[in-house]
């Protein structure tokens, strides 16, 4: 009977293992042109209804800060209490920029023009993605993994 137990779980032990191709699926990003103090948006997948994408800025070479964002329609979707609850959508995202950078103090907001004045209170984040509205989530924290000239971006 114990031979037995042994030889049924040798498959369920086996399909522990990850799969050989298991990093190959995820988020690949070419960061070699990004400059220290600079951000850029990468779309990852977009499908009918939501799509995401992610908001990267180069802290350091092998420093970076990356946010999940949600996209709808080519626009940004602002969340409603929390990232996946539809609050509005966004045509301009990212931090405030001196001169063409981002700094300690930039914040991280939508940047369109015509905005009520909660949406500016309520869409805006430090640059370490902590909510500065009453009512929003904080910004989402992606990890990821320096490998040569990429980051790999793992799931949220």
């Amino acid at each position: 009977m114990l031979i037995g137990i042994v030889f049924v779980c040798i498959p369920f032990l086996g399909s522990l293992k990850p799969p050989a191709n298991a990093g190959e699926l995820l988020p690949h990003v070419d960061v070699r042109e990004m400059k220290v103090d600079t951000y850029t948006i990468f779309t990852h997948t977009v499908d009918d209804w939501m799509g995401i994408s992610y908001l990267i800025i180069r802290n350091a070479p092998d420093d970076f800060d990356v946010y999940l964002l949600p996209n709808r329609n080519g626009k940004f979707v602002m969340p409603d209490l929390s990232w996946y609850r539809l609050g509005g959508l966004c045509s301009e995202f990212g931090p405030d920029l001196i001169n063409g950078k981002t700094s300690k103090d930039s914040l991280i907001r939508c940047q369109d023009v015509d905005l009520e004045e909660w949406q500016v209170k309520e869409w805006s984040w430090t640059r370490h993605g902590k909510k500065l509205g009453r009512w929003t989530a904080d910004m989402i924290p992606i990890k990821y993994k320096k490998i040569g000239k990429h980051i790999v971006l793992e799931r949220e």
